[in-house]
């Protein structure tokens, strides 16, 4: 037999069958009502074209010399492979089998049920694959057919993908730049998201934590693996922008100070790519989550059932982890970094009036100053991380804000501080907690004054669970190289409410570097700044990334 001719054939072969997972999973996107009279054409076209093309290689492998496609009278072989071929037959024969029988059950399914049947005949495909792939490999002469029959994932193609994606993906990132919206309010963003995974075929459940979307990838082999979950922020921040950009905000007051445009772009091209690959080893699941600042739409997500899949509230099976990213200024372009354990602080806040009894700035004796009392208190509470708290942890608290008096010469009647406590731990925040309320209240009390404090609890810490950080570290520095996949060497006291999901799964939060070659870090723009701006550069290193997080085993 000619082996090369064989190795063309099987490649052929390859080809449909990746064209008809492909079609699969866009029909399995398109489940409901309208789209029915369109399905049932479908059905009733695969199970010929699937029959004709069993029957079409069939006679391509007798024209090799192979076997013939009855029992009567056999066809000599004269390479002794003649049982490998006739397994092959049976494989294709096999296939047919299952079509006709997924086409009955989708004339019997209702939407639920038609969705299921697609992603079986996604999962039958990829059997069918591996079924003739192992067949191959079992005979010497065609272990290179196998090879070519079902090739693993390298990195060439998977940066081809997504060097592909990239024109569109920019052109996305800059349409949500020009165009942000505050938490809760991303109805244009969500449509955005909304069209994209549309257009490539994924299937989604839109008004989640009201304005987000869950979209979902089914596993092309069945494992019974949980879903990987990956997690972008679609919110904008109050600010008016200042970077001059011909894509700037066109929303006076509103602009993606936080990369939040990135962030949904990148999410937006991972679900691309990752429904172009023709294996995916797990079920993905994408959250597309609002309100990150400050609104805790993580939060929300998480109380809506988001990571319960379809019996919870959320799509597809339960998820089992969840990886998220954050665009970093000062990290290089193209590295990712992270740590296990708390990467990110607990954010509560406060607002503090100090209560005291007015006067004429002449008498002060007849008073109760809240000015002096208010200043002793500030200064007091930095005893929280110098004298309360060990100098191995961390504690910030910044008072960002005091007002009160309305003239040069009155001692006015109250003083209201305005900051937040930042910590790492649960057990420092809670003596951070208690040792401020003390502080606050005592030293009002000693200055004759009473301090009525409002407390806000905020985000919790980011903590990242260490077995998946470890797999994080493993599957980037194989993918990207170890030195641009640093550890992070500490933890950061800013917040993010990407924390929630690691209440309830195993989670890891990684930071992707924006910092142009050549760029000083301590003069770029921070963020939530109103000259930041998302590095269009980070675009590929964090689709891949996160396709990558979506791929391991």
């Amino acid at each position: 037999m000619d082996t090369r001719t064989l190795i063309g054939l099987l490649n052929d072969d390859l080809a449909h069958e990746y064209a008809a997972v492909i079609q699969y999973l866009t029909y399995a996107a398109r489940v409901s009502g309208p789209y029915r009279p369109e399905l049932s054409k479908f059905f009733m076209a695969e199970v010929p074209d699937e029959t004709g093309h069993a029957q079409i290689l069939a006679n391509k492998i007798v024209a090799l010399g192979g076997v013939p496609t009855t029992s009567a009278r056999p066809v000599p072989v004269p390479d002794g492979n003649r049982a490998m071929l006739e397994a092959i037959l049976q494989a294709e024969s096999d296939a047919v089998r299952r079509y006709t029988e997924r086409a009955r059950q989708a004339e019997q399914a209702g939407d639920k049920g038609l969705q299921v049947t697609l992603e079986d005949m996604v999962r039958d495909e990829t059997d069918h694959r591996d079924e003739t792939a192992r067949i191959l490999r079992e005979w010497p002469l065609c272990a290179d057919a196998a090879d070519a029959y079902h090739p693993s994932m390298s990195d060439a193609s998977l940066r081809d993908i997504v060097r592909a994606e990239l024109p569109e993906l920019v052109a996305i990132r800059h349409d949500l730049h020009r165009n942000p919206e505050l938490g809760y309010e991303e109805e244009r963003t969500s449509g955005v998201v909304q069209r994209e995974l549309k257009a490539a075929g994924v299937a989604f459940k839109a008004g989640v934590a009201r304005t987000g979307v869950l979209a979902h990838l089914p596993a092309t082999e069945r494992t019974g693996r949980p879903a990987v979950a990956l997690r972008a922020d679609m919110d904008a921040l109050p600010i008016v922008e200042a970077t001059g950009r011909p894509y700037a905000s066109c929303r006076p007051g509103v602009m993606h100070a936080c990369g939040h445009d990135g962030h949904t772009t990148i999410l937006i091209g991972a679900a691309r790519a990752l429904a172009r690959l023709p294996r995916r080893p797990n079920p993905v699941t994408f959250f597309f989550q609002p309100a990150e600042e400050g609104g805790a739409g993580g939060e929300r997500m998480c109380d809506e059932g988001a990571l319960l899949g379809d019996e919870g509230g959320g799509i597809g099976p339960r998820v089992g982890s969840i990886f998220g990213l954050h665009g970093w200024p000062q990290l290089p372009l193209g590295v990712v970094a992270t740590r296990p354990g708390p990467l990110l602080a607990a954010t509560d806040d406060f607002v503090v009036k100090v209560r005291g009894v007015g006067g004429h700035a002449a008498f002060p004796h007849l008073a109760r100053d809240p000015v002096v009392a208010a200043a002793h208190a500030v200064t007091a509470l930095q005893t929280l991380a110098s004298r309360n708290t060990s100098p191995l942890d961390s504690v910030v608290c910044t008072v960002g804000r005091i007002a009160g008096g309305s003239a040069n010469n009155v001692i006015p009647p109250e003083v209201e501080l305005v900051g937040t406590v930042r910590t790492l731990r649960a057990e420092t925040r809670r003596m951070a907690r208690g040792r401020f309320f003390s502080i606050v209240e005592a030293t009002a009390a000693a200055f004759g004054c009473r301090a009525e404090i409002d407390w806000q609890d905020g985000y919790p810490a980011t903590v990242n669970d260490a077995a998946l950080t470890e797999r994080f570290f493993a599957v980037a520095r194989d993918g990207l190289g170890s030195e641009r996949v640093p550890l992070a060497p500490e933890p950061v006291m800013g917040g993010e409410d990407f924390s929630y999901y690691g209440r309830h799964v195993p989670s890891c939060f990684y930071m992707l570097g924006l910092l142009a070659p050549g760029a000083d870090p301590a003069a770029v723009p921070l963020l939530h700044q109103p000259e930041f701006d998302f590095n269009d550069g980070a675009i590929a290193t964090g689709v891949e990334m996160m396709c990558r997080l979506a791929l391991a085993e």
